[in-house]
């Protein structure tokens, strides 16, 4: 179904109603929350499973069993607290899995397929994460900011719902391709004042303000403040991404829900295991992202450079980029010419060079490969001919396509695009 300029699909009516139960469950009774939130569940897995959609099937399968097993585990522990804490530990678990994909996605080539699916699993977060804010606001608080907002802890978790929120309305393709760098630009800086606003209104409830939350309030704003698209990125970036940017805020809501969790329950719970994996997760994930950056700048120091020399036809300067018999059939390679990075494929012995970013989500297109007669991004399977740097029929993608020419054993790439993308 398409109204105006978006198409209304199982993702959008799925959300739709997971919103509506979610929001809803503070009016209900407590057996009703139990049956509503249950039933909705399995509907929607239902309906996952009609539409084949398996991720979806199972991160809904793993949300009703834990739901149950914690009904069953605790049933002498009142209902509605038990649905909180569950979603809360689900929404932690979906949060570290979502930031372990984009790692390990380049530490393991088998793992790029979950790279696809990984806007998946952070809605899911921020769908659990909702859950449990509407029940501990009505539960505990009775909607009141009040009271709500006299413990610090409350409000590092506001914080990481505030950018997860955000981070879910953005997370369509439709937004990533029709909303303009400026507009971007614009996003940031509203919702920066705004939760500078946020901060400031927090000021007047909170009770137990200590130096370090102001210390880690200071670290959130100059760190949103320098990943913003007009700020440290358009300095050492050749092409800046807004939603990127946006979703950069994540280490601000992970680091406040680890705050939150720890300081608000996790501290004062006598259970070591619990204490262990949780720091393990926590360890896991800040461990896999120092080691995906010390693995990104040995590829950049390892990256092939074109040497110095050039050729000259038609008009058009051709740089060299070494042998052409050292280029793998199938697979691409990242090359920088005259300061410009290429990804340069060979496909039945032809070479051919295209951009190294997927215009899609900035994937790097220079680890894909060659399927069909289509350079095939790992991340998403976003694909671009390998003839003209166009999609398959039908879509109207396309990626800067550059030429690349054999002469006496030695490829030479000209970085003038002559695909339908246009000049670089």
């Amino acid at each position: 179904m398409r109204i105006g300029p978006l198409t209304i699909d199982r993702v959008k009516i799925s959300l739709l109603v997971a919103l509506v139960c979610i929001t809803t469950l503070p009016i209900l009774s407590e057996q009703w929350i139990w049956y509503s939130l249950l039933c909705c569940s399995a509907l929607l897995g239902i309906y996952a499973l009609w539409k084949k959609a398996w991720v979806d099937v199972w991160l809904i399968m793993i949300i009703i069993a834990s739901f149950v097993f914690a009904r069953v585990r605790f049933p002498e522990t009142e209902g509605t607290v038990v649905m909180l804490r569950t979603a809360a530990i689900l929404a932690t678990f979906f949060l570290n899995v979502t930031l372990l994909i984009g790692p390990w996605t380049r530490f393991v080539k088998r793992m790029r397929p979950f790279y696809k699916y990984r806007r998946h699993v952070g809605v899911t977060a921020f769908l659990m994460a909702l859950t449990h804010a509407t029940l501990v606001l009505s539960y505990y608080f009775e909607f009141s900011p009040e009271a709500a907002y006299a413990s610090a802890f409350v409000f590092f978790g506001s914080t990481s719902l505030f950018i997860m929120t955000w981070m879910a309305l953005t997370s369509w393709d439709y937004v990533q391709k029709k909303v303009k760098p400026l507009w971007w630009s614009v996003l940031h800086t509203l919702l920066l004042a705004g939760y500078i606003g946020y901060i400031a209104m927090f000021m007047n409830y909170v009770l137990d303000l200590e130096t370090w939350h102001k210390v880690v309030l200071g670290i959130f704003v100059v760190f949103w403040l320098l990943v913003s698209p007009w700020a440290l990125p358009k300095k050492i970036l050749r092409r800046v991404n807004g939603w990127k940017q946006l979703h950069v805020l994540i280490y601000i809501a992970y680091a406040s829900v680890i705050i939150h969790i720890w300081t608000g329950t996790l501290k004062f719970e006598d259970i070591l295991w619990l204490k262990i994996v949780f720091w393990a997760f926590f360890a896991l994930v800040v461990g896999s992202h120092v080691s995906g950056l010390l693995f990104m700048l040995r590829q950049f120091v390892k990256r092939k450079k074109a040497s110095g020399e050039t050729l000259q036809l038609n008009g058009k300067t051709y740089y060299n980029i070494g042998s052409a018999a050292e280029f793998p059939d199938g697979k691409g390679r990242r090359v920088d010419a005259n300061g410009f990075s290429v990804a340069i494929f060979k496909h039945n012995g032809k070479l051919f060079g295209m951009s190294t970013i997927c215009p899609h989500q900035g994937g790097p297109i220079a680890e894909g490969c060659i399927v069909n007669g289509y350079v095939e991004c790992p991340w998403h399977r976003y694909q671009f001919s390998v003839d003209t740097g166009s999609g398959p029929p039908g879509f109207k993608d396309c990626i800067p396509y550059y030429e690349v020419v054999e002469q006496n054993g030695a490829a030479y790439v000209c970085v003038e695009s002559t695909g339908s993308c246009g000049l670089k």
